[in-house]
C-alpha cells in the first residue's frame, strides 16, 4: 500500500514522548538507559537536528519557548498564519503577537519574537477573530463593534529574522460599531477580500430564531452577512443580506474579489438535512446570492473546508466529498468524528482531524494514503496517525495548518503546524525523498501508486483533475496511466481502468475548452488507436467498434473488418465495414470538390488528409519527368498531369485498393541508354526486337530490358573476371590497365521539339534503338588506369613487412604492460582488436562499380552499393508479389497497377503494347510515386517485365 513517510516533532520542553527538545546536560531517568539516550543524541544531532536549543543572546531560545508554552497555557490561539516558507504569525486573545522563525531543511526553531504592543490599548477580552493584512489588522468582539489598527508605514518581513514591530509602522487605532442584535454575545467572524478593499463580517443564526417585537426593526439589523469597504481610515457599511438558512462559514473568493462563499445548513421539519454551497455577488449597493448547489447528508455536519481552487468542498459528518466541477458527491468513512480540515496547496492530499488528535490522510478524489511516522522503533504504515500516544493526558488539535507554496528558487517543503489548545506546538513534515523531488503533486502520488499496484486509486485520482485548469498535469498523468496498463496483462480489470482513464478526456462529465481539445486531441488520439489495436488483439470485437466509432478514422474500421471476418463476426464486419465506406464516400466528395476549386485558379492541384495533418514528403529527381500519385485520407489516388491544359481534363481520379495508405519512400534508378535513330532494336542485344517497319505518326514505342538476362551476364563477366585476375602475373595485370581502352560517353540525348495539339501527340516516323552492349569493359578506376604498377609488383613483399613491423611493437608494448602489471588487459584488448580487423566486411575499392551498372551500360557514376545478390533478393520478393495479387507488383515500397497503364491507354489509343504487373519507365528513368507524366513525341515507354508470366 502507499503511505507516506512523515516526522513529528514538539516544539516543547514537556515530556510527550516524540522529537522534543531536552535541556542542557539531561540525562536518562534510569542508569541503564544512559547509553541508549546518549546514542540518540548522537544519532539526532548527526542528522541536523537541535538536540538542546541555545540560550544565548540576544534570541534566549529556551527562555522564548517556555514563555510561549505558558501563553498557550493562559490565552487562546486566535489565528495562526504563515507569513513565508520560513515565518509563522500567531495572534493570541491578549493581543500579543508572536513571530516564529524555522529552519527550512530540518524544521527547527530559529528565534521566536514578541509583539506585546498593543496590550493594554486596546479591549483584549471577549476577542472572536483577527484578520491581519500589510495595511492594517481588525479584531472582532462578541459585541457589535471592530477594532482596526491602520498602518501609516508598510510593514515590511525581512528575511534574516528580523520583523518591524508595530511600534514602528506608526499604527492609528479606530473603532466601528456594527449593526446587529445588541444585548446578545455573538461570535462574529471575519473575512477580507484578496485585493484588501472588502471586510466581511458575519455570525452563524438559526432559521427559527425568535426576535422581540420592535417597531423600529429594520432589515440592517436582522442581517448576518455585512460587506465594509475600506479605503484608508474610513471604514463605510457597503451592503448587507440575511442568509436563509444557518451559515457554517462564509468567506471571500480569492479567485473573484466580489464573490462570497457560504456554506450553509438547512433543516426541514422532517428531518431532512441538507447543505447549501452558495454563491453571493458583492456590488456598491447590495449583496444578492446568484448561485446554490444543494447537497443532501444524513447527519449534520460539524466541519467543512474549501480546496484552494475552489471546485471542491469537503464536509466532515460520516465524511463526504463534493465536487463542485463534476457535481457529484462521494463519501467515505472514518473512524473518528472529524473536527478539522485542512487542504494542501496544491490541492493533492487533505489532512481530516479529530479533536483528540487523530489525524488520516485523503487525496482529492478520497482515497486513504497510509501515513508512518519515522522514528526509533519498527513502524508500519497505519490509515490514520494517533498522537494520544505521545500525551500523558488528552490532548484538543483546534487548528491544522499547511505551509504555502514557495515562490522562491527554495526547494518544495510540505510541512504542517499543529496546534493544541492550552498545549504546545507540533511540526508534522513529511519526507517524500530524491525521486519525488520533493514536491507532492498529482503526478507523483500517481507514480506512487502505480509503484504499489494501486491501479484503482491512480485511475480515480486522474478523473478527479480538471482538464480545464490544469490540463499539462491531466496529460502527463493519463499518458503515464495509459502506458502502464498497456504493459499489463489483459484482464476484466485492466479493460475497465484503461477505458475509465481515456474516458476522463473523450466523456468527461463537464465539458472540456475547445482549447484543450485542439492542444490534446492528436496525442491522445495515438493513445486511442493503441487501445483500439490492444482491443482487436484481445478480441474485444464490441467494444473496440465503439472506440473506432469516438477516433473516426477509416483505417480502422477496415482493421475492424478484416478481424471481425476472421472471427466470423458478421454482424461487426458489416457495420464496420459501411461506417468505412461512409467515411470514404464523405472524404472523396470533399476532396472533390477541392479538386475541382483548385483547377479552376491555378491548374494544380493539392491533397490533404482529413484524418492527419500531417503533409506527404515527395521524393524529387532532377532527372526523371514529374508524376504526382499522392494517397489521400480516403485511399484515393488522383494522377495529374500539367503539361497542357487539354491532356488535364483527360486524367482522372480512379480508386485504387485499400493496402495503399501511406507513401512509399523511394530510391530513383537512372536509366541512360545511348539512343540510335538510325539502329534498330536487334534480340541479341537483349532487347526484344521491335517491328522493322515505322510507326505511325503520334505512337510511342515500348522497349522490354530482358532484367535476368542482362544480371546473369553480369555475374558471369564478374566472375571471369576474378578468375582471371588469379591467372595472370602482375606484368600482365599492369599491361592489361595500360592497353585497356576507356568506354566513351555516348552523346545526349537530344530534347524533343514540343508540339501543341488538342487529344493526341505528333511524332515524327522515325525509329529510336537503344544502344546498351553488355560486353563492354568496366574499368574499376577510369581516373587512373595504372593503378601504381610499382605497388603492385612487390605488394606482397611489402605486406610481409608490414606485419612482421606490427608483430614486433606488439611485443615491445606487451613487455611494457606486463611489467606494469596489465598484460591481461592487454592481451585480452589485442584478441578483441583482431577479432574485429578480420571478420568485419572489406571496404568498397576506390572506382569499384555497383551493381546498377549492369543498368547502366556507360558505366556512368551512381549514388548507392547494392549488390547484385541484394537486388536478385528485390526481384524474387517482387515475383511473390506478383504471384499472390493479379492488380498490382510492388518492388521494395514501389507500386504501379494495371489502373496506371489502363489510364495511360486510354489517352494514348495507339499505345502498341500495354503489360500488366510490369514497373513503368519513361525516357530512360523510372516513374516515381511523385512525379507527373508528360508525354510527347517521341518519347519511349520502358516496361520491365515481371520474373515471371509476364
Amino acid at each position: 500500500m502507499a503511505f507516506l513517510l512523515s516526522t513529528l516533532q514538539f516544539w516543547t520542553y514537556s515530556d510527550v514522548g516524540c522529537g522534543t527538545y531536552h535541556d542542557k546536560g539531561e540525562t536518562s531517568f534510569y542508569s541503564g538507559d544512559q547509553i541508549y539516550y546518549e546514542e540518540k543524541k548522537n544519532y539526532t544531532e548527526s542528522r541536523g537536528v537541535v538536540w538542546t536549543l541555545s540560550n544565548k543572546r540576544p534570541e534566549k531560545l529556551r527562555d522564548a519557548l517556555k514563555e510561549l508554552e505558558e501563553l498557550f497555557s493562559t490565552s487562546r490561539c486566535l489565528s495562526l498564519e504563515w507569513k513565508n516558507q520560513s515565518t509563522i504569525q500567531l495572534v493570541f486573545s491578549n493581543s500579543i503577537f508572536v513571530y516564529i522563525f524555522i529552519n527550512i531543511a530540518t524544521g527547527d526553531i530559529e528565534k521566536i519574537s514578541f509583539d506585546k504592543y498593543l496590550v493594554g490599548k486596546i479591549h483584549s477580552d471577549h476577542i472572536v477573530d483577527v484578520v491581519s493584512s500589510t495595511d492594517g489588522i481588525v479584531f472582532s468582539y462578541v459585541e457589535p463593534k471592530l477594532i482596526r489598527i491602520q498602518f501609516n508605514k508598510k510593514q515590511t518581513l525581512e528575511t534574516n529574522k528580523k520583523i518591524e514591530k508595530l511600534s514602528a509602522v506608526d499604527p492609528k487605532i479606530t473603532s466601528l460599531d456594527l449593526l446587529g442584535p445588541t444585548g446578545r454575545r455573538l461570535e462574529r467572524k471575519l473575512s477580507r477580500s484578496s485585493n484588501n478593499d472588502f471586510l466581511l463580517v458575519w455570525w452563524r443564526i438559526s432559521s427559527n430564531e425568535v426576535w422581540p417585537w420592535t417597531p423600529l426593526t429594520i432589515e440592517k439589523e436582522r442581517a448576518n452577512l455585512q460587506v465594509y469597504t475600506i479605503n484608508g481610515s474610513k471604514i463605510e457599511l457597503a451592503c448587507y443580506c440575511r442568509t436563509e438558512t444557518e451559515p457554517l462559514m462564509a468567506k471571500f473568493s480569492q479567485l473573484h474579489t466580489h464573490h462570497i462563499i457560504t456554506v450553509e445548513l438547512k433543516s426541514t421539519h422532517k428531518g431532512e438535512i441538507s447543505i447549501e454551497r452558495c454563491i453571493y455577488e458583492v456590488t456598491t449597493t447590495k449583496l444578492q446570492r446568484v448561485a446554490c448547489t444543494s447537497i443532501p447528508l444524513k447527519s449534520n455536519a460539524v466541519c467543512q473546508a474549501h480546496n484552494f481552487q475552489e471546485d471542491r468542498l469537503l464536509l466532515g459528518c460520516e465524511d463526504c466529498l463534493f465536487d463542485d466541477y463534476r457535481q457529484v458527491t462521494q463519501t467515505t468513512k472514518l473512524n473518528f468524528v472529524p473536527s478539522t480540515i485542512s487542504w494542501h496547496s496544491n490541492d493533492t492530499i487533505v489532512l481530516v482531524a479529530s479533536a483528540h488528535g487523530h489525524i488520516q490522510c485523503f487525496d482529492q478524489s478520497l482515497n486513504n494514503i497510509n501515513l508512518k511516522i519515522l522514528s526509533e522503533y519498527e513502524s508500519t504504515p497505519s490509515p490514520y496517525l494517533d498522537l494520544t500516544q505521545y500525551f500523558k493526558y488528552q490532548p484538543t488539535l483546534t487548528k491544522i495548518v499547511w505551509n504555502p507554496t514557495p515562490v522562491t528558487d527554495h526547494p518544495p517543503i510540505d510541512r504542517v503546524i499543529l496546534v493544541f489548545e492550552k498545549g504546545s506546538l507540533a511540526c508534522l513534515q513529511f519526507q517524500l525523498g530524491i525521486l519525488s523531488r520533493g514536491c507532492l503533486t498529482p503526478m507523483e502520488l500517481i507514480s506512487h501508486y502505480i509503484k504499489h499496484r494501486q491501479l484503482d486509486e491512480a485511475v480515480g485520482l486522474l478523473s478527479s483533475l480538471n482538464w480545464n485548469t490544469d490540463s499539462q498535469t491531466c496529460f502527463y498523468c493519463l499518458t503515464f496511466i495509459v502506458n502502464h496498463l498497456l504493459r499489463m496483462p489483459f484482464t476484466t480489470a485492466v479493460d475497465a481502468q484503461l477505458e475509465a482513464s481515456l474516458g476522463s478526456f473523450y466523456a468527461p462529465i463537464r465539458p472540456l475548452t475547445k482549447v484543450v481539445v485542439l492542444e490534446y486531441r492528436e496525442r491522445l488520439g495515438n493513445l486511442a488507436r493503441k487501445f483500439f489495436h490492444h482491443l482487436l488483439r484481445h478480441e474485444k470485437l464490441e467494444k473496440a467498434s465503439l472506440l473506432a466509432v469516438d477516433i473516426g478514422c477509416r483505417d480502422l474500421f477496415r482493421d475492424l473488418y478484416y478481424m471481425a471476418v476472421a472471427k466470423g463476426d458478421n454482424i461487426v464486419a458489416e457495420v464496420a465495414l459501411r461506417n468505412a465506406k461512409e467515411l470514404e464516400e464523405m472524404t472523396v466528395s470533399s476532396e472533390e470538390s477541392g479538386d475541382s476549386h483548385d483547377e479552376e485558379s491555378d491548374g494544380k492541384s493539392e491533397y490533404s488528409d482529413s484524418s492527419s495533418s500531417s503533409q506527404i514528403p515527395s521524393v524529387s529527381n532532377p532527372h526523371v519527368r514529374s508524376a504526382t500519385i499522392v494517397p489521400t485520407s480516403a485511399t484515393s489516388l488522383h494522377l495529374h498531369s500539367s503539361s497542357s491544359e487539354d491532356s488535364s481534363k483527360k486524367l482522372q481520379s480512379f480508386r485504387p485498393y485499400t493496402h495503399l495508405t501511406a507513401t512509399a519512400d523511394l530510391s530513383l534508378l537512372s536509366l541512360k541508354p545511348t539512343l540510335d535513330p538510325n539502329e534498330e532494336f536487334v534480340d541479341g542485344d537483349n532487347f526484344l526486337a521491335n517491328d522493322s517497319e515505322e510507326e505511325a505518326a503520334g505512337t510511342v514505342k515500348v522497349v522490354h530490358f530482358d532484367v535476368e538476362k542482362r544480371l546473369a551476364e553480369y555475374r558471369a563477366t564478374k566472375l571471369a573476371k576474378q578468375e582471371a585476375q588469379i591467372k595472370v602475373t602482375p606484368k600482365e595485370v599492369e599491361d592489361t590497365h595500360i592497353e585497356q581502352k576507356l568506354p566513351q560517353e555516348s552523346p545526349p540525348k537530344p530534347k524533343p521539339q514540343r508540339k501543341k495539339k488538342e487529344t493526341t501527340i505528333s511524332k515524327p516516323a522515325t525509329k529510336q534503338t537503344l544502344d546498351v552492349t553488355p560486353e563492354q569493359p568496366i574499368n574499376p578506376n577510369p581516373t587512373n588506369p595504372t593503378n601504381l604498377t610499382l605497388f603492385g609488383k612487390y605488394k606482397r613483399e611489402i605486406d610481409i613487412f608490414v606485419n612482421l613491423l606490427k608483430f614486433v611493437l606488439w611485443l615491445l608494448l606487451m613487455t611494457v604492460f606486463v611489467e606494469v602489471e596489465f598484460g591481461a588487459v592487454f592481451l585480452i584488448c589485442s584478441i578483441f582488436y583482431i577479432i574485429f580487423r578480420n571478420f568485419r566486411n572489406t571496404p568498397k575499392k576506390e572506382g569499384e562499380p555497383s551493381a546498377y551498372s549492369v543498368f547502366n551500360p556507360n558505366c556512368e557514376a551512381i549514388d548507392g552499393t547494392l549488390t547484385a545478390e541484394q537486388f536478385e533478393r528485390e526481384l524474387l520478393r517482387a515475383r511473390e508479389l506478383v504471384n499472390k495479387s493479379e492488380d498490382s507488383l510492388r518492388v521494395g515500397s514501389f507500386m504501379i497497377g494495371k489502373e496506371l497503364i489502363k489510364l495511360i491507354s486510354e489517352l494514348y489509343p495507339k499505345l502498341s503494347v500495354v503489360l500488366g504487373n510490369c514497373i513503368l519507365a519513361h525516357n530512360e528513368e523510372y516513374i516515381g510515386i511523385d512525379d507527373e507524366l508528360k508525354f510527347e513525341s517521341g518519347d519511349v515507354i520502358a516496361i520491365i517485365p515481371p520474373l515471371s508470366g509476364g
